[in-house]
Formats: C-alpha cells, structure tokens, sequence
C-alpha cells in the first residue's frame, strides 16, 4: 500500500523549487568534478536531493544519488515515466499532484521518502565500490540514515578514510590509524 498523499506530493514539490533554484555547486561539488576529471574518482554516493553533484559536471556514472533528484518523475503504482516538467507544472501552479496516463496512480518526482526503497543502482554497486575502494572522502553528513551511514564502515580497515566535518561522526571516533579528521565546514577546506 501506498502512504503517499497528493498533499506530501505537491508540499515537497514547492519546498523544493524554492530552495534547488537557488543553490549552485560549491567548491566540494568542484572539487569532485577534477577528480572525475582527472580519472581518480571511483563513485560519488550523496543523500542530497539537488542535483548539484551533476550540475557540476560529475559524470553519471560515477554519481550515485541514494536518495533520487528532481530531472525526472514515475507513478508511485505502476513506475512509468512521467515528464519531470509536467509533473512541476502540476504541483507548483496548479497545486496538485499529477496522475500517471496509463494506470491513474499518484506521480511525483523520483525523490526517496522515508520508507522508500533506495534507487535500484544503489544496491547494485555499492559492494563492488567498497572492495575495490582504496581511499574514502566523506563530506559533510551526520552518518546518521542508514543504509548510506554505513559505507564509511563497510570499506577495508586498511583503506585509509578522510571525514571533512563539523563533528566526529559514525565510527570515526575510533580513529583507526588510517583515518584523518579535518573539523570544519566542507568549503572552508
């Protein structure tokens, strides 16, 4: 059964357009860019729904938004693909939520909720990734939503793992010898 309501829908549509078309990459979103650039990038995993990964010129293939973005919208019943600017269309200046052409059910944007499941991709790399991992940079994050707070713990205790953060988070408290902690904001870096 589906808890998502044409209200949820249409509410999280217009929290977000006023807060995405604001935003542009930051210097850490630049940053993952030269790395990719550079072929030193396996995968970028971020839980962060704007897109700026992308905008910055990651290279899809080696982006994995764990918890969806806005480019594009599926019928929660069925999953067909529906038009991502028809869906805004609907939800921010009609106010509802649109329903899919082929079975009627509710349409919103490919976004994760709280008791979704994760985008496919997800499972399907990120235990290959962890293996074969030989430095991991984590950025910004309270470590706290699972199952994405579980990756720094799932690497090698011989990989060497960078937490760039206000707080010590997850089990960098144990300060394994290969771990470095830099305390502070991402981009003051």
């Amino acid at each position: 059964m589906n808890c998502i309501s044409e209200t949820t829908i249409c509410l999280c549509g217009l929290r977000v357009s006023d807060e995405t078309h604001r935003e542009s990459p930051t210097l850490t979103h630049c940053f993952f860019t030269l790395l990719d650039r550079k072929g030193l990038l396996l995968r970028v995993y971020t839980q962060n729904i704007d897109g700026l990964e992308e905008v910055s010129g990651v290279h899809p293939d080696r982006l994995v938004e764990c918890h969806g973005h806005f480019r594009s919208a599926s019928c929660t019943e069925c999953r067909s693909p529906y038009n991502s600017d028809d869906c805004k269309t609907s939800m921010l200046e009609k106010g509802e939520a649109p329903t899919c052409n082929i079975c009627g059910g509710l349409v919103k944007v490919d976004v994760t909720f709280f008791g979704e499941e994760l985008p496919s991709r997800f499972n399907e790399i990120v235990y290959k990734d962890v293996d074969s991992c030989d430095l991991l940079m984590v950025f910004g994050t309270s470590l706290l939503v699972a199952p994405v707070a579980y990756i720094p713990e799932w690497v090698s205790n011989s990989t060497p793992r960078v937490l760039v953060n206000r707080e010590l988070v997850g089990d960098f408290h144990r300060q394994k010898h290969t771990d470095l902690y830099l305390q502070g904001e991402c981009d003051d870096r």
